[in-house]
């Protein structure tokens, strides 16, 4: 399985700062998404950024299959 820190490529890494400035329930999940690839566990970011763990791990899995396509406002324009 791909670890989450070499999965957030130096290209998506802007976009998830930007989406994390919100306070929608996308940026609450791109701040725990750079949280975890940070070195935080997924129960530590959670809390952190008000989410359940559960929101936390589906986060990490569909960033994993779709990219930045798993925020629907990062695919807006």
């Amino acid at each position: 399985m791909t670890d989450i820190q070499t999965l957030i490529a130096d290209e998506a890494r802007p976009m998830l700062e930007q989406l994390a400035a919100g306070q929608d329930i996308d940026g609450r999940r791109a701040a725990a998404l750079l949280a975890v690839a940070g070195g935080q566990s997924q129960a530590e970011a959670a809390a952190a950024h008000d989410l359940t763990e559960g929101q936390v791990g589906y986060i990490v899995r569909k960033f994993r299959e779709q990219g930045l396509a798993a925020f629907s406002t990062a695919t807006e324009a």
